[in-house]
């Protein structure tokens, strides 16, 4: 069995380098069985919201176009908004039944040997449980970083007033209060994040409901805060540089539309939207899989920090290896 085969141990402590290593080692082993499934299951939703996002399109420009009335075009682009929001949540909560559901049958089944059907019944038993921690994170989240956003746009607005008069730069607080902005719902929002993903991998893990997972996650966590929030980040910073690798084509020839009023360049328009619109779906499977993947390596370096289940297990294993050691050699002498 090659190197790249052999199972990873996820009793393990890790350090931070230790974690993303084995994250990605796992992704790598596990890829191509984990984007079939992924496709199978996610894919359609996904695709759905692709689809819903070009009729959006469609629409807004046919309604821009021929002058249809504006109570009539909104009620259309809501109602195609509301159906693209439920495809959306649906796709990122099965997503996560999906992947999570992985991560807890991989030590129990071979390389590969895991069935669609096996994720597909583990993602909808957790679904309403997954979509209720969606739900608040998403609400609590935006709630959050409004509220914060708007304080510290007050306090650079009173910085500000402070410093203009003495500096005659009136910039100068606006702008540090519009670090402190960014700086804040960065962290805000990478905070809530590694909540999230943790709960909900506990809650689905250990079989338990959400307030049970949001205790035991404070509870292990000890002083390994630091290493929790950082891995974070840096899966959110890599998720969010694949997301702008695919934008930035699209923001590219938003902008060479502007100035090309050819009527073929509609249906071009049209086209891009859907095969970015899947190249992004691709992406954001990817991407959003590295976050998951990560934070359930992560779980299982803070269980092991607080519990020492894997070191137990080794001791366990290493007196039966003895007594099989000894009873083959009395078997030899006999």
């Amino acid at each position: 069995m090659s190197l790249i085969q052999k199972k990873i141990d996820y009793r393990v402590r890790r350090d931070f380098g230790q974690v993303m290593n084995a994250s990605f080692m796992f992704i790598r082993q596990n890829f191509r069985y984990l984007i079939r499934h992924l496709l199978f299951i996610v894919g359609p939703f996904a695709l759905l919201g692709t689809i819903l996002v070009t009729l959006l399109w469609i629409s807004l420009e046919r309604g821009l176009n021929m002058g249809i009335d504006v109570a009539g075009m909104f009620g259309g682009f809501f109602t195609a908004f509301l159906l693209y929001f439920v495809a959306f949540m649906t796709a990122i909560v099965m997503m996560i039944g999906v992947v999570y559901e992985y991560v807890a049958l991989y030590p129990s089944a071979g390389i590969g040997e895991i069935e669609t059907r096996q994720l597909w019944q583990g993602a909808l038993r957790n679904f309403w449980r997954n979509l209720f921690i969606l739900i608040g994170a998403t609400f609590i989240t935006s709630c959050l970083s409004f509220g914060l956003a708007t304080v510290l746009t007050i306090v650079g607005g009173m910085l500000s007033a402070v410093i203009a008069p003495l500096f005659q730069m009136g910039v100068v607080g606006g702008f540090i209060g519009g670090v402190l902005v960014i700086v804040t719902v960065i962290s805000s929002t990478v905070i809530l994040a590694t909540v999230f993903f943790m709960v909900t991998f506990i809650s689905m893990f250990e079989r338990t409901n959400v307030f049970n997972a949001v205790g035991r996650f404070f509870n292990i966590l000890g002083k390994k805060w630091w290493q929790t929030f950082a891995l974070q980040f840096i899966s959110i910073l890599i998720a969010y540089s694949l997301y702008f690798l695919i934008y930035i084509p699209i923001l590219i020839f938003r902008m060479y539309q502007l100035f090309e009023l050819h009527p073929s360049m509609k249906v071009l328009t049209i086209v891009s939207i859907f095969i970015f619109g899947i190249l992004f779906v691709l992406v954001a499977l990817f991407s959003f899989s590295i976050n998951l993947i990560v934070t359930s390596f992560q779980y299982f370096t803070l269980v092991e920090n607080k519990e020492f289940i894997g070191l137990s297990q080794a001791i366990q294993n290493m007196g039966t290896e003895v007594e099989e050691d000894e009873l083959i050699e009395d078997e030899e002498y006999y």
